[in-house]
This record gives structure tokens, C-alpha cells and sequence, in this order.
């Protein structure tokens, strides 16, 4: 995703996913503690109020005032968690009964209880709603003497709140008190408290947040920045630029290591500067030296062919078949060396004498080099296919021409005996360069010799090749064509079984313009 592509952007995204791995279960785990917390107070406070409930009616019950249990049932009700009150006499009859939203609302199973069972009873209902509510029922109770006639307080029908009844007592139920407290109001406090503390929360991560990706984006992401700007700066050949040295120790560190790189690269770039300009040199000194020599050379070589032309025709009957014969020698290699000549002089040119440029179909071009050697195909029986259409360029024809010609005609001298050559031509378009291959059936090249090949006069020495003649100048030839448009050259090959030359050319090579295909 290019969002997270810069370091402050991921470290901004790293920390806003360990934020959350810790909040979300967190507040999960705080929100259902709170809910356990809660429920158990709620319980509590329904058992404390049911008891207290129970105590605070007894006389109303006794004496059936409901004037005085409506009083104390709308006090119960005056907390909004209570939804209902119900207080009944000691036969289940209901005195008095209120609830909060409609009786309806809260459907409540009877409460089973054993005769003589004093405690207080509690089970957690839903009501129609699904809402959750503890349902609680608590006996009222009142102390009662063995033998009424020793103490009768008649106000009370025999049973008294407080102090002690002469002789033996016992409690017995003269009612009971059933309530309700629903856990809805209780939940809503919670996530009340629960939003509340997240929107703290959420207001304290945002400054954290704002003041740690700040400390972040000034001692790492910046650093980072500066020393990427630098590398790229660098990479367009200001060598110059540096890094400033400062920050962590890992950040100071990368710093002074990559200025440490650039003094590195920027010592080699220089030495290797003086070479190339010393290698330059040396390769114009060569080409001079082989336009020199070949000068040189052409002259005497102009004057014995002429004399032995000459002594050829004046004295042709003064001389017998073996003079005759020394002297058509003479000419035979006098002209084998001017053609050695001129193609080192035309290898010295390759570089410097550049010919027209122009847009070549290279269709045309292999089709003429075919046409041209036809005579050797057809006399060893051979076959050149052009397996794939081959591309339009910007180059030089005659180039290209001499190029494939060489090739080709390679192909056709070292084949093999017993076998018709077979050559194949193809390419394959790639994203920024052509590549092409020259294949054949031949007889292969030694591992040892891929590289010898493409220098001049190095030729391989084995019986198969010493009987084919050849000057060890083409493959140099096509070399240094490639290598001028910018390209590459090798061979794939295993001995006795066929070769495959391979060479690229970039699509905007200096050399080339824009390589375009038709």
C-alpha cells in the first residue's frame, strides 16, 4: 500500500495497532469485571434493601395499616433500580403491591417456600424485555412467647418488636416483602463510565500518540529521511552530499557508515576514472597503431603483389611451373594479408567511423546475409530459419549486416561433416532491451574457449577447426559491434552438440536512439 510506504507512516500504523491490541482487551476485560462487580453490588444492595424492607413493615403488616406499607413501599420504590415491591401476609395474600412500567412487564414464577422456612429467597429473572433483574423474597418475622397469657400486649396480638417475653419465645412468619431490582440502570451506569473513560482515554492516546510519533519522526523517520534524500542524491552522482551526524547511537552510527560508503565509492569512482582514461588511451593508441600498421603494411605488400603481377606476365615463358607457381604463392598470401589488413582496419573503425544511421528492418537485413551466402548453404545442405520476426531499429546497416554475416558464416564453417547445418535466428522483446540468438548444430565450443573466441586471433586449436579456414577477426568484429550500441555478447554451448550466440541491445542505447519495433 504506497499509505504505508514511508517509515513515519508505518511507525505511525505500528503504534496504533499496538495501542489497540492492548486497549480492545482491555476495556474488554475491564467492561465485563465491572459488569461481575456490579451485579454483586446489585445483589447486595437488593438483599439489604429486601431485609430492611421486611423489617420496616412489620407493624403494617400486624396491624393492616396499608396506609403505612404504601408509605414505606413508595420510599422502597424511590430508587430507579427497584421495579417492583409486593408485601403479603403470612397466607401469600398480597396487601400491597406497586410496580415501575406495569405489573405486566415482570413475569414472576410463585416463590416456593416451606412452611416454618425463614430465609430470604433470590433468583435472577428477565423480563419482557430480555433485561436481566434479581428477584428476591424475604419473610416478615416477629417474635412470639410460648404462653401468651404471661404477657399479653394487646396493641400487638400477643407478638412485641423488642425487649424480652417472659418465659420461652420463637419467631414465626406473619408476612413477607418481594422485590425486584432490575440491572438495567446499573449497565447503563457502566457503559456510561466505560465511554467515559475511554473518551479519557482516547484524549490522553492522542497526545501520547501526537508527542511520541513526534519524538519518533526527530530521531528516527527524519534521520531516515535525510539519509535516503542523501543516497538518492548520491545515486545521480552528487558525491558530494553527506549526512549529517546526529541522534541515536544506531541512527549516528547508519549516518556515519554511509558517509563512510560514499568516501569509499567516491576514492574508487576516482581511481577507476584514471583507468578508464588510462584504458582509453591505450584503446586509441591501439587503433592508431592498427591504422598505422595496416598503412604501413598495404604499401610493401601493394608493391610485391605488383611485381609478382608483373614478372607473372613479362616473363611467363621464361619460366617453368614451379617458378610459375611460387609466384601465383606469392600473390595467393599477398592478398590473404590485405584482406587480414583491412579487416583489422575496419575493426579499428567500428568505433571510431560511424556510418549513416537509419531505421532497419533487420528482416531485410538477415535475408540479404542469407541470400549472399546462399552458395555455401546449398552446398552443405543447410537450412536458416527465422524462427520470430525481427525487430526495426534505429542503427547502422552495414553494421548489422557485417554482424549477422559473421555469424552466420561461422555457423556454416564449423558444422559438422556428417550432419546439414541447421541455423536458427529468433529475439525476444524484453522491458528495456532486445535479445537475440543465432543457433546452430555445429561442433560446439570447449568451456574453456567461450571467452577466447571474441579476441582477435584467438582462435580455437583443435584438429575439427584447424582444417576451416579463418583470420580470428569476426567474432572480435561482432563484439565490439554490440559493445558500441551498448550491449552484450556470450555463447551457450556444449561440445559436439550445437553453439547459441546470444547477444542483447538496449532499446535507448547512445549508440542506438530509440530501439522501436515495427
Amino acid at each position: 500500500m504506497n499509505i504505508l510506504r514511508s517509515v513515519r507512516s508505518r511507525l505511525t500504523a505500528i503504534y496504533l495497532l499496538s495501542v489497540a491490541v492492548i486497549a480492545i482487551p482491555g476495556v474488554y476485560l475491564i467492561y465485563s469485571r465491572s459488569l461481575k462487580v456490579m451485579e454483586g453490588e446489585l445483589g447486595k444492595y437488593a438483599f439489604n434493601t429486601a431485609i430492611s424492607a421486611a423489617r420496616n413493615v412489620k407493624y403494617g403488616v400486624l396491624l393492616g395499616d396499608k396506609e403505612s406499607l404504601r408509605s414505606e413501599v413508595i420510599q422502597v420504590m424511590g430508587n430507579p433500580d427497584v421495579v417492583y415491591v409486593l408485601v403479603s401476609d403470612a397466607g401469600g395474600r398480597v396487601l400491597i403491591q406497586r410496580y415501575r412500567g406495569g405489573w405486566d412487564s415482570y413475569p414472576l414464577p410463585p416463590m416456593e417456600t416451606a412452611p416454618g422456612d425463614l430465609s430470604t429467597k433470590e433468583q435472577v429473572l428477565r423480563d419482557k424485555k430480555g433485561m436481566k433483574f434479581i428477584d428476591i423474597f424475604t419473610p416478615v418475622v416477629a417474635s412470639k412467647a410460648q404462653d401468651p397469657d404471661l404477657y399479653v400486649q394487646k396493641a400487638l396480638y400477643g407478638f412485641t418488636e423488642k425487649g424480652e417475653l417472659p418465659g420461652e419465645t420463637r419467631l414465626e412468619k406473619i408476612g413477607g416483602v418481594r422485590l425486584g431490582v432490575t440491572f438495567a440502570n446499573a449497565y447503563a451506569r457502566v457503559k456510561k463510565t466505560l465511554f467515559s473513560s475511554i473518551a479519557i482515554f482516547l484524549v490522553i492516546t492522542a497526545f501520547g500518540s501526537i508527542l511520541s510519533l513526534s519524538l519518533l519522526s526527530r530521531y528516527l523517520a527524519n534521520p531516515l529521511r535525510r539519509m535516503a534524500d542523501t543516497a538518492y542524491w548520491i545515486a545521480m552522482g552528487n558525491l558530494k552530499k553527506r549526512v549529517k551526524v546526529k541522534g541515536s547511537h544506531e541512527i549516528s552510527s547508519l549516518a556515519e557508515s554511509l558517509n563512510y560508503m560514499v568516501d569509499q565509492l567516491q576514492s574508487t569512482i576516482a581511481q577507476l576514472e584514471k583507468v578508464n582514461d588510462r584504458l582509453r588511451r591505450e584503446m586509441d593508441e591501439k587503433d592508431d597503431f592498427l591504422r598505422a600498421v595496416s598503412h604501413d603494411l598495404n604499401a610493401p605488400l601493394r608493391n610485391i603483389a605488383g611485381m609478382a603481377s608483373m614478372l607473372m606476365r613479362r616473363y611467363s615463358d621464361s619460366l617453368d611451373e614451379k617458378g610459375k607457381d611460387r609466384l601465383s604463392r606469392i600473390m595467393r598470401n599477398v592478398e590473404k594479408e590485405q584482406e587480414l589488413i583491412a579487416e583489422l582496419l575496419e575493426l579499428s573503425r567500428i568505433k571510431t567511423r560511424r556510418q549513416p544511421f537509419s531505421m532497419v528492418d533487420l528482416n531485410e537485413v538477415v535475408e540479404q546475409v542469407i541470400d549472399e551466402l546462399s552458395y555455401d548453404i546449398e552446398a552443405k545442405g543447410g537450412t536458416v530459419l527465422i524462427k520470430d520476426k525481427l525487430p526495426t531499429i534505429y542503427c547502422e546497416r552495414s553494421r548489422f549486416k557485417q554482424l549477422f554475416q559473421n555469424l552466420i558464416d561461422n555457423a556454416l564453417k564449423y558444422s559438422k561433416e556428417d550432419e546439414p547445418p541447421r541455423i536458427e535466428i529468433g529475439f525476444q522483446e524484453r522491458d528495456e532491451d532486445y535479445l537475440f540468438y543465432v543457433k546452430d548444430n555445429g561442433i560446439g565450443i570447449r568451456d574453456e574457449d567461450k571467452e577466447r573466441i571474441f579476441h582477435v586471433f584467438r582462435r580455437v586449436q583443435s584438429p575439427q577447426i584447424s582444417k576451416v579456414e579463418g583470420k580470428g577477426v569476426g567474432l572480435a568484429a561482432v563484439k565490439r559491434i554490440i559493445e558500441v550500441y551498448g550491449g552484450d555478447i556470450w555463447v551457450e554451448s556444449k561440445y559436439g552438440r550445437g553453439s547459441t550466440f546470444f547477444f542483447s541491445l538496449p532499446k535507448n542505447a547512445g549508440g542506438m536512439g530509440n530501439g522501436r519495433k515495427r
